[in-house]
């Protein structure tokens, strides 16, 4: 009775060694499944955080895509303005380059060329004097009568 008292003993001592290593293999096993699923939850809140880095990386390409077309054809037509404006431009300014001579400079040449009107011998821009055999007279004047030369006008 006594052998079977501590066999009894033994087996009560070990059931509560087996019962408190089945607890701590419990607790082990919950806390590593507490340990797994706060992992799982980080990497659930990592793959979510890179999800919506990925939707607004989306995002941007699509306004790129749809921007791209729009400023290239905006480029386009400016140098389509450009280019017929660069013929109109270059004739603005040989128009400009021309007529940009001073008054001074105006007076110069008017004075170069009347100087060698009146010093060459034939006349090409004055007049010739009128002869008097072919000078028109005033019926009741005897002086000649100027004549005007009327200007061709084109």
């Amino acid at each position: 009775m006594q052998e079977q008292a501590e066999q009894n003993r033994r087996t009560a001592h070990t059931a509560e060694k087996l019962v408190e290593a089945d607890a701590q293999s419990r607790g082990e096993m919950i806390a590593a499944h507490a340990s797994s699923q706060e992992s799982l939850q980080e990497e659930r809140a990592n793959l979510d955080q890179q999800k919506s880095k990925l939707g607004e990386l989306r995002g941007e390409i699509e306004l790129d895509r749809r921007r791209a077309p729009v400023i290239a054809e905006a480029i386009h037509v400016v140098v389509r303005i450009l280019v017929c404006l660069c013929p109109l431009t270059l004739a603005a300014y040989f128009l400009y380059s021309v007529n940009r001579t001073s008054a001074a400079d105006e007076a110069h040449i008017v004075n170069e060329i009347l100087i060698g009107e009146l010093t060459s011998e034939t006349l090409r821009l004055l007049p010739a004097p009128i002869p008097e055999s072919l000078a028109v007279t005033d019926q009741r004047s005897t002086e000649p009568v100027e004549q005007t030369e009327i200007e061709p006008t084109f």
